[in-house]
């Protein structure tokens, strides 16, 4: 007779009567998520070996319960949580009862700790008076129990078998994992990657991509376009709305037309490396093996867009107060002044030195990168200039400069979006070339260090490729920097006449309440540096000018005041007239500013030389060649004039 049972936590156990109810409890482990799917054997295997002990133990009933580890190591992870730990907990509370059969597929399949750590694992469980089964192998489903005949020594090899077998496969997952990797960072794609074959199938690359087996390479589809839009979102809104407005574009899962996108699935997209072309090999379980690849995948954005949508992300999840104003955001125009002697940034220092009408005086000053730190050969101009004292705010005359700037004609431009989607092409071909020249500079490094550890000759041919692979990584370095700042100009370029307005808004607004906010004068250093414009600055007296640079290794080369003083001095009354005595208005000059910008560089100088060749010119020959002669030898200006010379 079979007592009734009763229901405790959600466990059946048993009343205890004239005969007690026997329990056997089946514990399944599979070490990967991939083993889990139906098509793998392992799980199938050991539910048969269940049912098969389950037959051959009729005065066992199994219990109701099934105890699953999917995807979960055997060594380590599994005590601490999963259905392992929870049979454990159950046995010790005593929900499960004393004299229950813990049944597994094989010792390998219930643990691969370590011989020491698993016999620990096995006393627990026979101190808690329960019994141990295996179906597979020379155990043929026999109960084991702690005094068993002969037991322990079975247990103990079986352990060693177990550790051994656990050891083997991780060493060859390891080593195959090192091989793919290796193989990444050679551009071997094809290691890894494969087209997809339908639209739930699983792929190791962003779904803003495909894959082409025959070519090996990537390419961008629809959802490209949309993912840009994405991120460029990401700078303003939060991951709840960038959702919503994908659900009112009518984009939905990928896998379930069904569902919309999720904000759990935005803010995955949005940490996706991938978006800047880098691959992060995972483990099994997900976790990160190693750093990115880079130059995997084709750039979607540009790093500097990513890592501020990860800033802004970053800072949504704090619930900060208003940050104070720091010492690194008082240079309003970081990475825009020059040095007007040579073209060098001008570095930006600050003192604080109490007077009586102000205990919390700061003075600000500004010296030429080059020559304040005695670099003679670039910039011979030791002075440094003081930019905020009493009676100086060098701050606010470049503001109120900016104020009486020809805005309209500087954001005017005929071909704007045909402009805007070249120096976009040519920025992120840039930057994919960017990121292969990178990763091969990294691998020669790794195999120079390889070189030292193995204790081997580092060959010549090793040194010309480091030093060729970190010239040409420099150089597509300043051609990406160029392009992006040509490219975040022609972004900025919108109506002239409407841009004009907003500047002037936005000028105002600062002028009244942005110079002592940290995030407004974050914003608008940020601002002025993505317009494309500069300050040159004569350390020696201050005066200055605003214009549009163009820089060289982060050198000012080229500044165009052109439209700027020539709107300055119609608006003091001056008149320009042409050769016929017609009068001439700033619209001739922005028309004649155009055709001098389409023309090349090399076209630019001939004329400009042509000029100054011309016999009438004897006197202005005269004056260069001095001018020349007293200027450093290798300073930036006398290198640009000797380059032009020889262009001429």
């Amino acid at each position: 007779m079979v007592s009734p049972s009763v229901k405790k936590e959600g466990f059946v156990i048993p009343r205890f009567g004239e005969v007690e109810t026997k329990f056997a409890v089946s514990y399944l482990r599979v070490s990967t998520a991939k083993q889990t799917k139906e098509s793998k054997t392992g799980l199938n295997r050991q539910e048969r070996s269940w049912n098969q002990w389950i037959e051959d133990h009729p005065d066992y009933e199994g219990w109701n319960f099934k105890f699953q580890d999917l995807g979960i190591s055997g060594r380590g992870k599994h005590q601490t949580k999963g259905a392992l730990a929870n049979y454990l907990d159950q046995a010790e509370r005593g929900v499960i009862p004393a004299g229950t059969v813990l049944v597994a597929d094989s010792p390998s399949r219930l643990t691969r700790e370590k011989p020491k750590d698993a016999l620990k694992l096995l006393l627990r469980i026979f101190d808690l008076g329960h019994k141990i089964s295996f179906c597979s192998g020379q155990w043929r489903g026999e109960i084991i129990e702690s005094d068993t005949h002969g037991v322990w020594s079975r247990l103990v090899a079986a352990a060693e078998q177990s550790a051994e077998l656990w050891e083997e496969r991780s060493n060859n997952s390891n080593e195959y994992h090192r091989e793919k990797i290796e193989r990444l960072n050679n551009g071997d794609l094809s290691v890894h990657f494969h087209a997809r074959k339908n639209k739930k199938s699983k792929v190791f690359y962003p779904h803003w991509l495909d894959f082409d087996d025959e070519a090996k390479l990537f390419s961008f589809n629809e959802n490209a376009v949309w993912m840009r839009q994405v991120f460029e979102w990401a700078t303003q809104a939060g991951c709840t709305e960038i959702a919503k407005r994908l659900k009112g574009m009518g984009i939905r899962q990928k896998k379930n037309r069904k569902k919309p996108i999720s904000r759990d699935l935005v803010r995955s997209w949005l940490i996706h490396r991938g978006a800047i072309g880098e691959f992060q090999p995972q483990k099994d379980g997900g976790e990160k093996a190693g750093e990115p690849i880079a130059g995997i995948f084709p750039p979607l954005i540009e790093p500097e867009l990513f890592n501020k949508v990860q800033s802004r992300m970053k800072k949504r999840n704090r619930n900060n107060s208003e940050p104070q104003l720091t010492d690194q955001f008082r240079n309003l125009f970081t990475k825009s002044i020059f040095c007007r002697e040579c073209g060098h940034p001008a570095r930006f220092h600050q003192n604080k030195k109490p007077m009586k009408y102000d205990l919390d005086n700061v003075y600000h000053s500004y010296s030429c990168s080059a020559g304040y730190v005695d670099a003679d050969e670039i910039c011979i101009c030791k002075k440094r200039f003081t930019s905020k004292k009493r009676g100086v705010d060098f701050e606010l005359d470049v503001l109120k400069r900016l104020q009486t700037f020809r805005w309209a004609e500087f954001f005017t431009n005929e071909k704007l979006e045909k402009k805007l989607d070249s120096a976009h092409g040519k920025k992120m071909r840039l930057l994919a070339k960017l990121q292969e020249e990178e990763r091969v500079v990294k691998n020669l490094k790794k195999a120079f260090d390889q070189y030292l550890f193995d204790g081997e000759k580092v060959p010549e041919r090793h040194a010309e490729l480091t030093k060729q692979a970190q010239k040409n990584y420099e150089e597509t370095y300043q051609n990406y920097w160029s392009s992006k700042i040509e490219e975040d100009r022609l972004r900025h370029e919108r109506r002239g006449k409407d841009a004009e307005k907003d500047i002037q808004n936005l000028l105002r607004k600062f002028l009244e309440t942005g110079r002592n906010n940290l995030r407004q004068r974050q914003e608008f250093s940020r601002w002025f540096f993505e317009t494309g414009l500069v300050v040159d600055i004569d350390l020696y007296t201050g005066a200055f000018d605003v214009g549009i640079g163009r820089r060289e290794n982060g050198v000012l080369v080229e500044v165009d005041y052109q439209l700027e003083h020539r709107a300055m001095f119609i608006r003091d009354g001056f008149t320009f007239e042409d050769n016929d005595g017609n009068p001439l208005d700033m619209n001739h000059f922005i028309k004649q500013k155009r055709i001098e910008d389409s023309k090349s560089k090399e076209q630019k100088i001939k004329e400009s030389w042509e000029m100054i060749n011309n016999p009438k010119n004897v006197l202005l020959q005269k004056a260069i060649m001095q001018h020349l002669d007293q200027l450093p030898k290798n300073s930036s200006e006398a290198r640009n004039i000797r380059a032009n010379l020889k262009v001429a």
